[in-house]
């Protein structure tokens, strides 16, 4: 029987197999580990997860190939068997690493998991008591205890007494319990009160950890630049680079005359609609800013019995008299903004943007909003993020244009494919028709 099996080779096909997948789990773990596909907070996120499992399997696969086809072995297992192994693989441990993010998760959220014990020592100004801790919790720490200070403390006590006391505390904790270390949260703005805290703290057998403040942490997440050893935070995103722009034309053109085809039609209708109701002109062209200031004409639909476009342009209100009948269902719908695909394809706008304003407008906000030409520092949008968020139509009051400015300027801060991706979901789902739309 067992010279049988040798004889067919099956015991060398088995060994084989087994030597292959220990191979590729060699090579996968090793990847995944160099691409911190195993640290907590990577573990946490399902989606990035799914995203380093893929991409691990995929350069495993090409670099036992590659090793394969220079070794001259590529014959030792069939197309199909190969083909099998890497779908398996991609699909399995795909969905193995998203059910143990969703486990590790579930599990740190009803706080059945610690993966670290430590004293806090907040100010009380920064966050939330309860919300500070459940935020701890969530993500795998134990706080054993809590002490919470304040600038008030500091400023009326004498700093060595606000210390000794957090200092007895931290003591107490340590001796009740196994602590793996001390975490401050102080402002970053008082480095009297960190430098009294960290002295105080320095007799204590575990490592203390300074946490950035809310302020400060907002800088600390955007990209860094380091100059001899220096480390300079950016605060400002430059326009795109030539990926990101070459990555985001492709996006517009595909889109644009994937719309024009299939919404072509549609825009014939609208046209005769116009025509029908009150002859004239179709389409409305109006001058606007384009990427960097550069002025260009928009195309739209005409919706009103006028066509303002100078110095002095009045926006649309409600029951405005000038629109006309079809020229409302147009607004309404946003359907007269379809022209705009053909702005897209010549390049003078994205399909996702900041919203392109009358010249006459951008010059009124332009005076009176810090960092309105900001927005300039990508191509205008037939959509964007602020009308996703409910900012569209007539701005009343200058306190809703910076709202809406607000989120033009985080769109070109933030800005991704997948972000434009999101966007135009949102619009398609959502975003055609508004209330303020008018």
């Amino acid at each position: 029987m067992l010279s049988d099996l040798f004889a067919r080779g099956a015991v060398g096909d088995l060994i084989g197999n087994l030597a292959l997948g220990a191979t590729f789990a060699a090579v996968f773990i090793g990847i995944l580990a160099l691409r911190g596909g195993y640290k907590l907070d990577t573990l946490r996120h399902s989606r990035h997860q799914v995203r380093l499992v893929a991409g691990a399997v995929c350069i495993a696969f090409f670099l036992m190939g590659w090793f394969a086809f220079l070794s001259k072995t590529t014959a030792t297992f069939s197309r199909l068997d190969l083909t099998v192994f890497f779908v398996v693989n991609l699909i399995g441990l795909t969905a193995l690493h998203w059910s143990v993010s969703g486990l590790l998760n579930s599990k740190l959220a009803k706080g059945e998991l610690s993966l670290r014990r430590a004293v806090v020592i907040a100010d009380g100004r920064q966050r939330n008591g309860d919300d500070f801790q459940d935020l701890l919790r969530r993500n795998g720490i134990e706080v054993v205890e809590l002490i919470e200070v304040s600038p008030s403390q500091f400023r009326r006590d004498d700093y060595s007494l606000v210390c000794r006391h957090a200092l007895e505390r931290a003591q107490g904790a340590l001796s009740h319990a196994q602590v793996d270390g001390v975490f401050l949260f102080l402002g970053w703005n008082d480095r009297r009160a960190i430098d009294e805290m960290r002295v105080a703290l320095s007799g204590l057998p575990v490592p203390v950890h300074l946490f950035a403040d809310v302020e400060t942490e907002r800088v600390l997440r955007r990209r860094h630049l380091s100059v001899g050893g220096m480390h300079g935070y950016e605060l400002q995103r430059a326009p795109l680079d030539l990926v990101d722009r070459t990555l985001k034309r492709v996006f517009d053109v595909a889109v644009s005359v994937a719309a024009l085809l299939l919404l072509g039609p549609l825009m014939v209708l609208i046209a005769c609609a116009i025509r029908v109701e009150g002859g004239g002109t179709v389409i409305f062209r109006q001058k606007r800013k384009g990427f960097g200031g550069r002025p260009f004409y928009i195309y739209k639909f005409r919706t009103m019995t006028c066509t303002e476009d100078g110095a002095v342009v009045t926006q649309a209100t409600r029951n405005d008299p000038r629109v006309t009948r079809i020229g409302a269902v147009l607004r309404k719908t946003s359907a007269d903004e379809l022209p705009q695909f053909v702005n897209v394809l010549m390049g003078h706008m994205s399909v996702c943007g900041p919203r392109p304003h009358a010249i006459a407008h951008d010059n009124l906000y332009d005076r009176i909003i810090a960092r309105y030409a900001f927005r300039h520092h990508v191509k205008p949008g037939i959509t964007g993020w602020a009308q996703v968020n409910g900012y569209r139509g007539e701005t009343r009051d200058t306190a809703k244009m910076e709202a809406r400015v607000e989120h033009d300027i985080w769109y070109v801060n933030n800005w991704s494919i997948w972000l434009d991706v999101r966007i135009l979901l949102r619009t398609f789902l959502s975003g055609w028709v508004s209330p303020d739309a008018y």
